[in-house]
């Protein structure tokens, strides 16, 4: 038995995208779910949002156009689509799936993403294939911003070395300026000591001690266990 579902998509100025997540959605072919209708809530769009929606409703029996003359807010947008969607379940999405999902973390890494896309093969099994993605490409490349398919999985790995960034070391004791001090990937201990002023004449060099916070707390865990 297929379930009949009902998607709203909600739109601001989304010409570079609507068309292509049109597309994607009238191509679906699913075995347990029928999409008996697709409404798009247009908020405000200043764009040519609503003549290419008005457009694929000509040629979609599914596709509607709803408009809210100002842009109130997504919540806004939604409570206009639930009492007027058919079905009882209903499934809603963004015209722009990366900013619908939140946007970018500063630490993705965004000329490396990676799409996997799978696809059936007649008489076998499953297949699939990676591609890299530059999605600095497909923010300011309308040409590039492509529909995404059922199954496709985007990854957006992390900078290299991001975790470095914002790294420091505590130096107290005989030392001309103690303080907390950032560090660079790869610097040594005597570049740091070096910022720092170096020692002062009343340093025992032989009794420095140091101490790594990832030790420490593993040694306070060690501890508390044998208590």
């Amino acid at each position: 038995m297929s379930i009949a579902c009902s998607i709203g998509i909600m739109a601001y100025n989304e010409e570079a995208n609507i068309g292509r997540m049109l597309e994607a959605l009238v191509s679906q072919r699913t075995a347990k779910v029928t999409l008996t209708e697709i409404v798009v809530v247009a908020s405000g769009c200043t764009d040519c949002t609503e003549p290419i929606v008005q457009d694929w409703a000509t040629r979609e029996q599914r596709i509607r156009l709803m408009v809210q003359p100002r842009r109130e807010g997504k919540a806004s947008a939604i409570n206009q689509f639930l009492p007027q969607a058919r079905e009882r379940i209903v499934v809603l999405c963004g015209a722009d799936l990366l900013r619908a999902a939140g946007g970018l973390k500063r630490s993705a890494d965004l000329e490396n993403g990676n799409l996997t896309r799978y696809y059936a093969m007649s008489g076998a099994s499953p297949g699939g294939k990676h591609q890299t993605v530059d999605l600095t490409a497909v923010f300011h490349d309308t040409s590039l911003n492509f529909p995404p398919k059922d199954g496709d999985v985007l990854s957006v790995p992390q900078l290299p070395r991001w975790n470095d960034l914002g790294a420091a070391v505590s130096v107290s004791g005989e030392i001309t300026n103690p303080g907390v001090y950032g560090i660079r990937p790869g610097e040594r201990l005597s570049s740091v000591l070096k910022r720092a002023g170096g020692l002062l004449p009343t340093a025992y060099p032989q009794g420095a001690i140091f101490t790594r916070r990832a030790v420490r707390e593993l040694q306070e865990k060690s501890r508390q266990e044998l208590i």
